[in-house]
């Protein structure tokens, strides 16, 4: 729950979901004070009170990883409901793209409203990594955040669209940047380039997908060699692993080579329903 979301729309998320705790600290523990939720205040949590013993649990690739909802832009806001399965599937797959080995510091960007919160948090976490939680005051400013990723020596990243073109012409060579996830909007692929052609070891991936398909359906790696055509987006890619991707119809037939049609997504990494 972002605690700056209207107070009716958290109760509305907490009620939809049958959540019974809530796990809050001192400065927003009083937000949903007349719920019925169970708060588990960080800031007053003794963890020396409890068994450092994993959970005796039988544990199943198809339990439920997280449920987060949508900005309700084609009405009232649903919980996508994502199992631990579909996560797994879409972060090994960054893995073989370009793999982050133990001790590497990955950037967490975006608000964990938003599903490539969950790229960015257990990316590091899986692979041994290190988390670093951008404070607001760098997240907005380009300059900013490139120093930012300088002083940490970030390996790992996501960059909000409307940042890429200053990161095209910023001097960027002293960045430890080896994989870089963009997308959400049509980008420029000179610039993406631009990036790459800076940082050799660099490998930059176009994400695509809605919520409902965890994070990205497709993956686009930004190839080395330059392109011709300075106007062109990056493509969206193809189908990550155990994924599948068809252009149909309105009558649910594929389309010929060059027809627009709707994109339909099947496999792993569809939420419940």
């Amino acid at each position: 729950l972002d605690s700056q979301y209207p107070i009716a729309r958290q109760l509305d998320m907490s009620q939809q979901t049958a959540a019974r705790f809530l796990i809050t600290h001192s400065s927003t523990q009083s937000v949903l004070e007349d719920s019925n939720l169970i708060k588990i205040n960080l800031d007053k949590f003794s963890w020396n009170d409890y068994s450092s013993q994993n959970l005796q649990q039988n544990q199943s690739s198809a339990q439920l990883s997280y449920i987060l909802f949508t900005s309700g832009s084609t009405g009232k806001p649903k919980g996508v409901c994502v199992e631990h399965q579909s996560v797994v599937n879409l972060l090994t797959d960054f893995q073989q793209r370009k793999f982050l080995s133990v001790g590497k510091n990955c950037s967490w960007w975006t608000s964990f409203s938003f599903d490539v919160s969950v790229y960015e948090i257990f990316s590091p976490l899986l692979s041994g990594g290190c988390l670093h939680i951008i404070e607001d005051e760098n997240r907005l400013d380009s300059e900013k955040l490139l120093t930012y990723l300088k002083q940490h020596n970030i390996h790992s990243a996501y960059l909000p669209p409307f940042m890429i073109n200053d990161f095209a012409h910023f001097d960027i060579n002293e960045l430890e940047l080896i994989r870089l996830l963009v997308g959400v909007e049509p980008i420029l692929e000179i610039q993406l380039q631009q990036m790459q052609q800076k940082l050799p070891n660099l490998q930059i991936i176009n994400g695509y997908g809605p919520s409902e398909a965890t994070i990205c359906a497709t993956l686009y790696k930004i190839p080395a060699q330059p392109i011709k055509n300075h106007h062109q987006f990056a493509s969206i890619g193809q189908a990550v692993q155990n994924v599948s991707v068809y252009i149909l119809d309105n009558y649910g037939h594929p389309v010929p080579v060059g027809v627009a049609g709707e994109i339909v997504i099947s496999g792993v990494g569809l939420a419940r329903g």
